[in-house]
């Protein structure tokens, strides 16, 4: 046992300790178990456990390091920070000119649209927008009804074409036929509303004539302009002292713009269409439906 050094030192402990107490000595084992009584044999030696996983140590350390060398390819997120390289868009655009504000020339810079705020700089790599010169074509919506949509620019403001033909509105109630008249004004001619019968004063309402006022006495009760103030308040029954004021049986009649009783004793008389019928008088109706005294 002297040759086995490890064997000497676990010999001290075979007494009372199986051969796992002596396992960092592991290559004196099989000297030792070939000459254990073979009734202790498997008290002494019993089998060796396996490592967990049952994959050798060695085998697990180059796994691990395996599985750095992966984490290390994998370092891939770090490349993609160099997204950041893609930024470029930033500096095509001030290149191609499609970035607003963005510029290396002029031409860089976005059109605008043809007004007279349109003229394109590159100041500092940034667009600038300045008045055009005068006489340069612009184009919008004026806010006169009688200019074109076109024009030149004059101090820095379009100044639209004036219309040659065209309907318009003047915004005159008392015009008609309103047209451009070349000049860039909306003019429409004037309505000639002369006075009808009874009438004192008229106006205007949507390109119509219109009564305002009425001679004393008279009104314009049927709204129509050409027959004037038609309805004298005095003595109709059925505008008595103002349009509508109905006078009906046994106040009858319409005297002075009031409704008065027209009969003393009016036991032989009765209403007959607003009016008093008395005997021998009847009420008769015509086909028609309307009634009337005769």
């Amino acid at each position: 046992m002297s040759r086995h050094p490890g064997l000497m030192r676990c010999a001290l402990f075979a007494l009372c300790l199986t051969w796992s107490a002596c396992l960092p000595f592991d290559e004196d084992r099989d000297a030792f178990c070939a000459n254990v009584d073979p009734g202790r044999l498997e008290e002494l030696c019993p089998p060796v456990p396996a490592p967990a996983g049952g994959a050798s140590t060695d085998a697990g350390a180059s796994g691990d390091a395996g599985a750095d060398a992966g984490l290390e390819e994998d370092a891939g997120p770090e490349q993609d920070a160099g997204s950041e390289q893609d930024a470029g868009p930033e500096e095509d655009a001030g290149v191609d000119g499609g970035a607003v504000g963005e510029c290396f020339t002029a031409a860089d810079c976005p059109e605008r649209p043809a007004t007279c705020q349109n003229f394109r700089v590159c100041v500092d790599q940034r667009c600038e927008y300045r008045p055009q010169e005068d006489g340069a074509p612009c184009s919008g919506t004026p806010a006169a009804q009688c200019r074109e949509t076109t024009g030149t620019c004059k101090s820095g403001v379009c100044q639209y074409t004036p219309r040659v033909t065209g309907s318009c509105n003047d915004a005159d109630a008392c015009t008609i036929g309103d047209v451009c008249n070349g000049a860039g004004t909306c003019v429409g001619q004037p309505l000639t509303c002369a006075n009808t019968a009874n009438v004192t004063a008229t106006g205007c309402s949507v390109g119509s004539c219109t009564i305002t006022t009425c001679a004393a006495g008279w009104d314009d009760c049927d709204g129509v302009y050409s027959n004037g103030c038609e309805t004298n308040l005095y003595s109709s029954n059925s505008n008595c002292g103002t349009c509508g004021h109905h006078c009906s049986w046994p106040d009858s009649s319409c005297a002075g713009g009031t409704c008065v009783t027209s009969c003393s004793d009016c036991s032989g008389c009765s209403d007959c269409n607003g009016i008093e019928c008395c005997a021998p008088k009847e009420c008769r109706r015509r086909p028609t439906g309307v009634e009337y005294c005769n």
